[in-house]
C-alpha cells in the first residue's frame, strides 16, 4: 500500500489509474499463489461446477471485491496507507468482538490482550492525527497573522 500511496499522492494518479497499474500484478501473483496452493483442492471439490451453478453470486462477490479495492485506494489517496492499515486492523477486531457477542466465539486471554493492544493503538493513532492537525492549524493561523511586509519604523 505504500507503493499505492506513492502513485496516488506523489504522482497525482487517480484511483482508476492506480487500479490500472496494480491490477495486472495482483492478478498474476494471486493466480500463481492459488494455482500452487489451491488448484488440487479446487479440482477435487469441483469448484468450476460451483461457479457455473451460481454465477450471480460469484459475479456479486467480484463486484464487491472491486469496489472494496476502489474504496481502499480512496482511503490511501485521502489519508495515507498507514491509516488504511490501522482501519483494517480495527475493523478486524470489531468483527471478532461481534463474533464473540453474537456467535459466542471463544477468544483466549492472549488473543484478547492482542485485540486490546490493537484498539488502544487505534485510539492513540487517532489522537496523534487530531493533535497534528490542530498543530498545523495553529501554525497556519500564526502565519496568517504575520504582516506581509516589515514596517519602516526604523527610519
Amino acid at each position: 500500500s505504500a507503493w499505492m500511496q506513492f502513485l496516488l499522492a506523489n504522482r497525482s494518479f487517480s484511483m482508476w489509474e492506480g487500479l490500472y497499474f496494480i491490477s495486472p500484478a495482483s492478478l498474476f501473483f494471486l493466480f500463481v499463489a492459488s494455482a500452487c496452493l489451491e488448484f488440487q483442492d479446487m479440482v477435487d471439490k469441483d469448484a468450476w461446477g460451483m461457479v457455473k451453478g451460481q454465477p450471480h453470486l460469484f459475479a456479486l462477490a467480484g463486484c464487491l471485491g472491486f469496489f472494496t479495492n476502489l474504496c481502499s485506494l480512496g482511503v490511501i489517496k485521502a489519508a495515507g496507507s498507514l491509516t488504511l492499515k490501522v482501519l483494517s486492523m480495527s475493523r478486524s477486531v470489531l468483527l471478532i468482538l461481534y463474533g464473540m457477542a453474537v456467535y459466542h466465539d471463544v477468544v483466549t486471554v492472549v488473543e484478547a490482550i492482542g485485540y486490546g493492544i490493537v484498539l488502544v493503538g487505534f485510539f492513540w493513532y487517532n489522537f496523534a492525527k487530531i493533535a497534528q492537525k490542530e498543530q498545523e492549524a495553529k501554525e497556519k493561523e500564526a502565519l496568517e497573522k504575520e504582516p506581509l511586509l516589515a514596517s519602516n519604523e526604523e527610519k
